[in-house]
């Protein structure tokens, strides 16, 4: 197949049109647009914007706010489980192949407490898994899930459930129709191109096969079930879009491609989380710029998460985590054992006082002055 064969017949410009559309924000802009502009200019108009997400902070970052401003730091309104701290894949930009922390699965009864006790403390989002594993490698998955939507049912309280995973697993067991049916909000499928040897490259597995099988398998399940789950497509390619839109394969999943359900995105730019994950890019990959230390002035919003370890440790930040931590279990932002007292309990300990204190400040620990995912929240009017 050549470019000309899918930017020159109207399935490929329907199929760009999908893509596109699915992918810009806003969406329906987007949209109408397509519908004016030949689909190679649309993407590669897109592609020119691809970074336009880590532009966010540029708002006004050196805004100089008062403490009575900003919400209070003691009450996480996400909670990140990492329920299995194993995976099935091998990914290049990911920080997991330098990981020495011992494998475990966060216990059921452990896991179950901890919903409970973030519920009645007000956190409106729950995910699994937020770090570097696979949750369907966790045979208690859906039991925590429906764990949480029943709390929150009993404490009359409004929680939203997602889930992250690489896909390879979704054709197995029947993983694919079990999220569907579990009640989820939300799935992020993390992938490759839909090319075999650019999946197998990045991700250092031969399981593109299982993955596209369990792709297919979810979404024509989700569009029989009239799309209760959203699910989002996250493409890690060291390609162009141009390129990516050539891909077979991917024509097999753009008919489930719709505005508002099933959505797709992809980078070119991976977290900074270890130094050595730089050599290991191919292509057009590269590592996320950082923001400069010096105008980091606002508490990140991920001071509002709390991550637990399926060891039981409590760390404020769901999303980054350090070589440090990634050898250890321990780091900065670590501030409780969860084995040891409960989660209200550690909320209110000094260490996670003095991590407010700094936070609320600017004085930011040595792990998120150069986090490439810092998003400072926005003033309180």
């Amino acid at each position: 197949m050549t470019k000309q064969d899918v930017f020159g017949t109207q399935a490929g410009v329907n199929a760009s049109r999908a893509l596109a559309a699915s992918m810009w924000s806003p969406r329906s802009l987007i949209y109408r647009l397509s519908s004016a502009v030949k689909p190679l200019k649309l993407a590669l108009l897109y592609a020119a914007m691809r970074t336009k997400h880590r532009k966010f902070w540029q708002l006004d970052p050196n805004l100089a706010i008062s403490l009575a401003n900003l919400p209070p730091l003691e009450s996480p309104k996400y909670l990140g489980l990492e329920v299995i701290n194993t995976c099935n894949a091998n990914c290049v930009f990911c920080e997991k192949q330098f990981s020495r922390r011992e494998p475990a699965v966060m216990s059921s009864d452990f896991a179950r407490r901890t919903i409970t006790d973030a519920i009645s403390l007000g956190c409106t989002g729950i995910t699994f898994s937020c770090m570097i594993s696979e949750p369907l490698l966790d045979k208690d998955l859906y039991g925590k899930i429906q764990h949480a939507y029943a709390e929150a049912r009993r404490m009359g309280r409004s929680v939203r459930v997602w889930v992250i995973t690489n896909g390879t697993l979704l054709a197995k067991n029947d993983n694919y129709k079990r999220l569907i049916d579990s009640g989820l909000d939300s799935l992020s499928v993390s992938t490759s191109s839909f090319d075999k040897t650019e999946y197998e490259q990045i991700y250092r597995i031969r399981k593109y096969s299982q993955m596209l099988e369990g792709l297919l398998l979810l979404l024509e399940e989700n569009q029989k079930a009239n799309y209760p789950v959203d699910i989002s497509i996250s493409i890690r390619t060291g390609r162009s879009l141009a390129a990516i839109l050539l891909d077979s394969d991917l024509q097999l999943v753009l008919p489930f491609v719709d505005l508002r359900h099933v959505t797709m995105d992809f980078t070119h730019t991976y977290y900074d989380r270890d130094p050595r994950i730089e050599a290991m890019l191919t292509g057009r990959m590269r590592l996320r710029k950082n923001i400069a230390a010096e105008l980091r002035k606002r508490p990140c919003e991920e001071a509002y998460s709390v991550l637990v370890t399926p060891h039981g440790i409590a760390r404020m930040c769901s999303c980054q985590a350090g070589p440090l931590f990634n050898a250890t279990g321990q780091d900065e932002l670590v501030f409780a054992d969860l084995n040891h007292v409960s989660l209200p309990e550690a909320l209110r300990t000094r260490r996670k006082a003095y991590l407010n204190k700094r936070f609320m400040l600017g004085d930011m620990p040595s792990v998120c002055k150069h986090c490439d995912l810092y998003r400072p929240i926005p003033a309180v009017q």
